[in-house]
């Protein structure tokens, strides 16, 4: 099986949940991979119960919830899935859209931490949406820290 070549979405378009439409109101298979522009994206389901801004790191929820790492949610877990490439509003409810899991990226807030050049970031255990400088070699390790243009800039290596 080849890779996906046409996408019918923006990276940067959320779309409703809906029931009564196929895949639900998704416009693309969930999971799905997309390579753009050196960089790597997938395509996931938001949970509706945190809202979540353009750039913030954003976590899997547990995984008996969904069984397949596709539906995610701004708290702050250690499960890592990706950068948000727009925002979501809790009043929208569940929605879709992609998330960024590789390559350099802007983030919402800058990470915490104090990090410096190359040194790996963390999703943050105490603030949603942001990242924050590893401390212990048993973190999950999900980007590393690239500059400080606007809120920080990240090369990000999420898990697929």
């Amino acid at each position: 099986m080849g890779q996906k070549q046409t996408f019918v979405t923006p990276l940067n378009a959320v779309y409703a949940y809906n029931s009564s439409l196929p895949l639900n109101g998704a416009k693309e298979p969930l999971g799905t991979i997309r390579m753009e522009n050196n960089a790597v994206y997938k395509y996931v389901q938001f949970s509706g119960t945190t809202a979540v801004a353009l750039g913030d790191a954003v976590s899997y929820v547990a995984f008996a919830s969904d069984g397949n790492a596709v539906i995610v949610d701004d708290a702050h877990t250690t499960l890592g899935a990706g950068l948000a490439m727009s925002a979501v509003a809790t009043a929208g409810g569940v929605q879709f859209g992609w998330i960024q899991i590789k390559g350099v990226a802007s983030t919402s807030q800058s990470p915490a931490g104090s990090p410096t050049l190359g040194q790996g970031l963390i999703i943050s255990t105490s603030t949603n949406g942001q990242l924050t400088l590893a401390t212990a070699l048993t973190q999950q390790v999900v980007a590393w820290y690239y500059g400080s243009t606007g809120n920080g800039v990240v090369l990000c290596d999420f898990p697929f």
